[in-house]
């Protein structure tokens, strides 16, 4: 009957994993253990930081390249797929959203405006964020027994070139408009992917990343 069926779902659900946090009460060996792990987790991370960084920047340099040339697909499959959702949703569907794009674009041109060049900087900040428990531990040891994504902010800088002529140089006149990508690394993928800083709010990124601040 329905008793027995819940009898039996509820011996075959697995265990909810204990959540160890460093102000956990410990014995002195299980503490000693768990400064170890975090020692090490702490050094592995420090030891990555140069190369998420110059993957990071490398990434978005493919990305500035793609758009440059007008690659508006690329950069709407390498959007962060959780701000992604959101965005399509908006947008009225993947297609509406490349629409939106090209409309951008197309703007601008006919206002005599013409994307010269995006610039890349070196990125300037990088964060855990989005953490995610690891599989089949009876124990979870904070920060060391979950999975993060990394987060990198990457300063651009776009010039436009304008329809107006600049009355000192005699050419057209040229604007450097700064902006950031913010890029985001997931382990599972092995992949990078993209919110354009200029396009979310600091709202939606402490909706997106609770508890993580860009100050």
């Amino acid at each position: 009957g329905l008793l027995s069926l819940m009898a039996c779902s509820a011996q075959s659900a697995p265990p909810v994993p204990k959540i160890i946090l460093p102000d956990s009460k410990m014995t002195d060996s299980e503490r000693q253990q768990f400064e170890k792990r975090l020692r090490e987790f702490n050094q592995r991370n420090k030891e990555m930081e140069p190369l998420y960084l110059k993957s990071a920047k490398m990434a978005t340099e493919k990305l500035c390249a793609e758009s440059l040339k007008g690659n508006f697909n690329y950069a709407i499959e390498n959007i962060y797929p959780r701000y992604k959702r959101k965005q399509v949703m908006l947008a009225g569907g993947e297609d509406r959203l490349l629409r939106k794009f090209q409309n951008s674009i197309n703007m601008l041109r006919k206002d005599g405006t013409v994307i010269m060049d995006i610039k890349v900087g070196e990125p300037i900040a990088i964060r855990d964020v989005h953490m995610e428990k690891k599989e089949g531990l009876r124990k979870v040891y904070y920060p060391m027994d979950f999975t993060f994504q990394k987060l990198v902010i990457v300063p651009t800088s776009m010039v436009l070139q304008f329809a107006v002529i600049d009355k000192d140089t005699g050419k057209p006149t040229r604007v450097e408009k700064n902006n950031c990508q913010l890029a985001l690394y997931d382990g599972k993928t092995k992949a990078w992917s993209f919110i354009e800083g200029s396009t979310i709010s600091k709202n939606e990124l402490m909706g997106l990343f609770p508890g993580v601040t860009m100050d």
